[in-house]
């Protein structure tokens, strides 16, 4: 199949990034083969490596594309909560492990990224999409008087720590479903435990 934009990097790129998001995610990094993933947009492997000079980098952008799209849907659950600050940041959390199920978000989030990437890079990647609207989330709680008053940035820290680190272990598990039960009643445990009063 030939590529709709061949000569429009930007649209190139795009579509190199989602063959290479379904061939990832099936066959994991390390059996996907640079040429299958040109192929699959009708380009040779050389037009692909004038796109992303290395296999890491496209994998590298392939795990930001799907952390944006996690990202986004996580905050769709969040906003759609009944209830006040802490519901949201709840959902939010619980979306969060619920995409660890998924087969794509297991592959190439958890399992690959950490060792493609690396764990320094791989956690920085993690922060920039989960910072900010944790922060804001906890900030929200603390305004509306459902967290006593902490330090915003270290709470985030850790709140987010533990979620990610709950989410690798539900990625990474023989029994997925089982994990994300156990960590999901870790980590309302925790978050009943914020609770002001």
């Amino acid at each position: 199949m030939a590529a709709k934009h061949r000569y429009d990097a930007e649209a190139t790129q795009a579509e190199l990034a989602a063959a290479a998001r379904a061939l990832f995610s099936r066959e994991g990094f390390a059996s996907t083969r640079m040429v299958e993933v040109a192929r699959e947009i009708g380009l040779t492997r050389g037009a692909l490596y004038h796109h992303f000079a290395s296999k890491k980098g496209l994998f590298r952008a392939v795990l930001v594309g799907l952390q944006t799209d996690l990202t986004a849907e996580i905050i769709q659950c969040a906003r759609a909560a009944p209830g006040g600050s802490m519901d949201r940041l709840r959902a939010g959390f619980h979306a969060y492990l619920d995409l660890a199920l998924r087969d794509d978000v297991r592959q190439v989030l958890f399992i690959d990224g950490p060792a493609v990437l690396g764990w320094d890079d791989w956690r920085e990647i993690d922060l920039q999409h989960g910072f900010r609207i944790t922060q804001y989330a906890i900030e929200q709680a603390i305004d509306a008087g459902e967290i006593d008053r902490v330090p915003v940035d270290e709470l985030t820290h850790v709140l987010l720590g533990a979620l990610t680190h709950a989410c690798l272990e539900v990625g990474r598990a023989a029994d997925p479903s089982g994990a994300r039960a156990a960590y999901g009643e870790t980590i309302d445990f925790m978050l009943d435990r914020l609770r002001a009063g």
